[in-house]
């Protein structure tokens, strides 16, 4: 089988976070983070997959409580649909975020004039930044189970969107090792750096990897309320989301990839 859209890397290298899918309370997350934070690889308390939706009440949570368990020690927890997060003070703190703070394509919460802890898009971006990357042996191992995994399922193509250079370059050596079986049409992920050196080099193919194009992010997740609307939303009076990016921007990345052999997506 093959899978025309997914983040194959992306699930591997999240392998060392905490799982957050399915929990059915916010209460059930601080259960799991904290049987997870003593045994975390690293100094950041990083998990991932909530979704409000599933809980009692479907609120965003706030980060009161992670304040209150974690005061010295980084917290992130990304949503379900990867663009938003809860953050605690001290993660805020170290990503020089505050209740003035302004990023654009990106939403800082507030409430009463405070942080909650949520950070939409590129906010949320923002803050990532601060979170060191894990090492590219790690990376690669995560690789070859994430692999496993997925051709216990039958799964053995995959189409790789908005990866970046270091993870392209990791999963052709880990190819060209022999060890990583698994067909990947990859697209890079949106950064100004990328474009002109990629135009001018064209897509990069082997026998099992295939770098085509590039994933531009327009708008975030409705789930997450970034998606960017005609019509306010439901549930938040006088929101409609908002742009990634401006028409600008898309235009001219558009111009740029229309006269080369690499696609967008």
């Amino acid at each position: 089988m093959i899978d025309a859209h997914c983040h194959f890397t992306g699930y591997a290298t999240d392998m060392w976070k905490c799982e957050l899918f399915g929990t059915k309370s916010f209460e059930e997350i601080i259960e799991k983070i904290s049987a997870y934070a003593p045994n975390a690889p690293g100094e950041w308390i990083y998990g991932r997959g909530w979704d409000q939706n599933d809980w009692p009440g479907k609120q965003f949570p706030d980060k009161r409580r992670l304040d209150s368990l974690f005061p010295n020690r980084p917290v992130f927890l990304k949503r379900i649909d990867g663009h938003a997060a809860l953050a605690n003070q001290y993660a805020l703190n170290l990503a020089g975020i505050h209740a003035g703070t302004k990023i654009p394509g990106g939403e800082v919460e507030l409430k009463d004039g405070k942080l909650t802890g949520i950070l939409i898009d590129n906010a949320m971006d923002e803050l990532e930044k601060h979170i060191p990357l894990i090492s590219d042996s790690l990376a690669s191992r995560y690789f070859l189970k994430a692999q496993e995994e997925c051709f216990s399922l039958g799964l053995t193509s995959v189409h790789d969107c908005g990866i970046s250079e270091r993870i392209l370059h990791l999963v052709d050596k880990a190819q060209q090792s022999g060890l990583l079986k698994m067909k990947i049409f990859a697209l890079l992920s949106d950064s100004a750096s990328y474009y002109d050196r990629w135009v001018a080099k064209g897509p990069y193919k082997t026998e099992r990897l295939h770098m085509g194009g590039f994933k531009l992010y327009a708008d975030g997740a409705l789930g997450s309320r970034g998606a960017c609307l005609i019509e306010e939303y439901s549930d938040k009076k006088d929101w409609k989301g908002f742009l990634l990016r401006d028409s600008a921007y898309l235009n001219s990345v558009a111009a740029k990839l229309a006269g080369s052999n690499l696609q967008l997506c």
